[in-house]
This record gives structure tokens, C-alpha cells and sequence, in this order.
């Protein structure tokens, strides 16, 4: 075995598969441990802030939490004021957006509790431009993983064949440490089955989600009353949604969401304006009836959302972990993935921390940090799986208590009309700033027992946004 965390020396190589956000995260880590990080990643090098092929939702709007913005600006210091000077929108979450879900019009006031809306290709980039100035850190672009490259005894990992894309050469790369952040393309279940490990289990729910957006000409001449609009699903009679956020260039980024066959917005003209037209609330319609057009209409279909349970695996192979969407992925409405890959490299570099100090033997890497991650995704899992379970062709197995939890919530939604604290505590835990825990202590229990719920009969969409009523509810 080699012991590559020895005190007197830094490691040698590291590998990471893709160059997703998961993957730039795990990179940046790594730099600090080791000699050589090398990125493999299948599409070209990229030229600019521009939406790339190995990322559907690049062309989408783009959600980072306030505990994904912390911990890029501990990764990365200043970055999140960067994005902002390149014209990203800093708004408060609460005060700035008009949101309404399942009927439920939550308050608005000024919160102090601001986050930086910007797309997904204009992070990525500024990210990007922090990795290239770390010079232990290198790129493979246009490759792919073929496979991996085991130990004789097969109890490890010890690096990957690639296949250049464009000379369709291939090239063994040796490694301490692959990290395994390839998303939805991910080698390692099919790897650890062709290498002797058992087989993982995974737990899926069926979405069955489409969602479409177009980026639209932004005035800035033009005030309005809200940064962004909201309107989410009122499940179980629609399924419908749509959302809006202001991005760099003077743009608004909008987006339609649909699930269940006969829900999914359409990629013409005419009908994602009729789309937007038929949601529960009329405020996104009446925001982007009138506005420029600045591109075209992109769709994305996202069929479940999946969770692998490596955590659960007795036997696993030294020398490889895996992280993001490869481990777990969420229902990208929400916009957790990139926030939740954030506090992943952070328990990547606990796990490391504590390799350095002798806590942790290296080879015991993989099941110290796979149970981490676990622990770490089970809120945001449940929550997720909680919601999904509300639309009526949602298929998978229900979690236990679900009754409970959709029940608790849609009384929170209620109290989140009106009550500034239970709105602003639950807007710190959805950001994972706060534990879900906190929704669960006495005083909220009462204030969640005691809410006045409506009639389902007498419950009707509202109007447009009237800040001075939101706040007087």
C-alpha cells in the first residue's frame, strides 16, 4: 500500500474526472495535498463564459446558495464580489423576490440575507480562471475515462485510461487519488462490478421533469418592485412553474418548468409565452410579456433524480472516491447541486485534513468520506423526495413519515406568508446556512400547530405583487 499523506512530503498525483463544478471543487482541494491534479474532461477547452456540451444546465437558469457562495469565497476569496464586477445581481433573497408555491404567497422585507444571481457558464469561467492560476493544477480536455486501472490484487485503484477524442489515442494516467465527479456519466458503479466489488444500490424517484429557458433583454432603466419571480407548482392539481433571475449582460434569465407527460413547456415562441400565461400566478407572464427576446428557447428533460448508496458498501476500493452529481443527484429546480457540491469538497478536505494528522489511514479514504456525504445529502434528499412525492405520476419508494412531512411543510408555506422569522428561518435552512433541525424546535411546533390553514375551495391564485400587502398579512 502506498501511504501517499506521509508528514515529511506532500503526495504525488491526483486525478479528477470532469470538469464539472463537483470536479473543479475536488481539483481545488486536492492542490493542497498533492504534487499533480490533473482534470480530465471530455469537452475542449473552453474560451469564454459560454455554455458547454458536458453541461445541459449551463443554457438554464442557474441557483447558488448562500452556503455555496461561503465556501467558494473560502476556496476562492473575493470571487463572489468578482462575479458581481462582471455584472452579476446582488439581491436580498427574501425582500427582492416574489415567490409563490402551492398557492402561497410568501412575504417580503428587508432582509440583509443577499446572495449574487448570476449564470452558470459566468461561474464557471471565473472558477475556471482561479484554477489556472494554481500551478500544480492541469487540464485534459477532449478525453475520456475508458477505464480504470487496478492494483493486482485488485483492492485499488491506481489510475485511469483515457481516450484522446480528437487522435483517438489512449494514454494510461497513473494516481494516489481519483476523484469521481463525471455526473450522470459516471464509470464507477459499472467499474467496481467489473473489478470483483459488489453490486450498488441506488435509490430512484421518477420526476419525469422538463424544463425550458430563454435569457431576455434586461432595461436597467426600468425599475420594478422585485429583483426575480418566482412561481412554483401547486401540486397535486398543477404541475406547472416558472421562475425568472436577473444575469450578467443586462439579461433575464427565464425559465419553465413542467412535470408529468402533458406538463412540459414547449421550445416555439408562441407557447412558451401561453405556458407562462397558464401558471397558477400571473406575474411571470405579465414580467416577460412584453420583453426582447435574446436567444432561443433551450429544453432539458430530467427524468428522476438518483441517489447511489456508496456509503453502503462494505468492500470498496482504496484509491478512488466519488462526489456530486455521480453520487447524488437532485432535482436541479431547487438549485442545490452546485451548493451541495461545495460543502462536499469541504468534507473532502476534512477527510484530508485528518489523513495529514494520522486520524485516518489513506486507504480508509473512500468509506470515511462516502459516509460523510451521505449524512450531508440526507436532508436536502428527504426534502427533495418529500416535494416530488406530491406530483401524482412520481414513482419510487416513499420515504417513511412522508405524510408528515408534506404536511408540516405546507403549514410552514402558510406561516411563511406572514411570520418574517419562520420565512427568514426557513429561507437559511433551504440556503443550508441552518440545520433542518431548527424547524423542529418547540417554538416552531407551536407556531406550526396553530396555523391557520385555507379552505382548498376558497383558495385562489392572487394578483400581481403588492409589496405594502405582503407585508401586512
Amino acid at each position: 500500500m502506498n501511504d501517499f499523506m506521509k508528514e515529511q512530503g506532500k503526495p504525488r498525483k491526483a486525478i479528477v474526472i470532469g470538469n464539472s463544478m463537483a470536479g473543479k471543487l475536488a481539483a481545488r482541494v486536492l492542490s493542497d495535498y498533492f504534487d499533480t491534479v490533473t482534470i480530465i474532461e471530455q469537452d475542449p477547452q473552453p474560451e469564454g463564459p459560454y455554455p458547454r456540451k458536458g453541461t445541459p444546465q449551463s443554457y438554464h437558469t442557474h441557483g447558488l446558495l448562500k452556503s455555496g457562495e461561503n465556501t467558494l469565497d473560502k476556496f476562492f476569496p473575493g470571487i463572489m464580489q468578482e462575479l458581481e464586477g462582471h455584472g452579476g445581481e446582488r439581491l436580498d433573497f427574501i425582500r427582492d423576490i416574489s415567490w409563490v408555491y402551492q398557492n402561497f404567497h410568501f412575504v417580503r422585507f428587508n432582509s440583509g440575507f443577499e446572495v449574487v444571481s448570476q449564470s452558470r457558464p459566468l461561474l464557471e469561467w471565473r472558477v475556471h480562471q482561479r484554477l489556472l492560476q494554481r500551478p500544480n493544477i492541469e487540464f485534459a480536455y477532449s478525453h475520456r475515462v475508458v477505464q480504470y486501472i487496478s492494483s493486482p490484487g485488485e483492492n485499488r485503484f491506481t489510475g485511469v485510461e483515457t481516450e484522446n477524442l480528437v487522435t483517438r489515442q489512449s494514454e494510461r494516467l497513473e494516481a494516489d487519488l481519483i476523484v469521481d465527479a463525471a455526473g450522470s456519466a459516471t464509470k464507477t458503479p459499472d467499474q467496481l462490478l467489473k473489478h470483483g466489488f459488489d453490486s450498488l444500490s441506488q435509490s430512484e424517484v421518477h420526476i419525469n421533469l422538463a424544463y425550458a429557458t430563454r435569457m431576455y433583454e434586461r432595461d436597467p432603466s426600468v425599475s420594478h418592485d422585485y429583483k426575480s419571480v418566482i412561481v412554483f407548482p401547486n401540486p397535486p392539481e398543477v404541475s406547472k412553474g416558472g421562475l425568472t433571475f436577473p444575469i450578467e449582460g443586462n439579461r433575464w434569465s427565464v425559465t419553465l418548468v413542467g412535470y408529468g407527460d402533458g406538463n412540459h413547456p414547449p421550445r416555439d415562441d408562441q407557447g412558451f409565452l401561453n405556458f407562462a400565461k397558464s401558471l397558477t400566478h400571473p406575474h411571470l407572464y405579465d414580467h416577460i410579456k412584453s420583453l426582447k427576446p435574446a436567444g432561443d428557447i433551450h429544453v432539458y428533460r430530467f427524468p428522476s433524480q438518483v441517489r447511489r448508496h456508496y456509503e453502503k458498501l462494505d468492500r470498496f476500493p482504496s484509491g478512488l472516491v466519488v462526489m456530486g452529481d455521480a453520487f447524488c443527484r437532485f432535482n436541479p429546480v431547487f438549485g442545490q447541486g452546485v451548493s451541495i457540491a461545495c460543502l462536499e469538497a469541504l468534507e473532502l478536505q476534512k477527510v484530508l485534513q485528518e489523513v495529514r494528522a494520522g486520524k485516518i489511514k489513506a486507504e480508509g479514504i473512500p468509506i470515511a468520506f462516502h459516509k460523510r456525504l451521505s449524512a450531508l445529502v440526507e436532508p436536502t434528499w428527504m426534502t427533495a423526495t418529500s416535494d416530488a412525492f406530491l406530483y401524482p405520476n412520481t414513482k419510487g419508494k416513499k420515504p417513511a413519515g412522508l405524510g408528515f412531512m408534506q404536511w408540516y411543510v405546507r403549514r410552514l408555506y402558510r406561516l411563511s406568508e406572514y411570520d418574517q422569522d419562520v420565512y427568514g428561518k426557513f429561507i437559511r435552512i433551504l440556503h443550508m446556512v441552518e440545520k433542518p433541525t431548527e424547524l423542529f424546535k418547540p417554538a416552531m411546533i407551536y407556531k406550526v400547530m396553530k396555523a391557520k390553514m385555507p379552505k382548498p375551495d376558497k383558495r385562489v391564485p392572487g394578483s400581481p405583487v403588492n409589496r405594502d400587502r405582503e407585508q401586512t398579512l
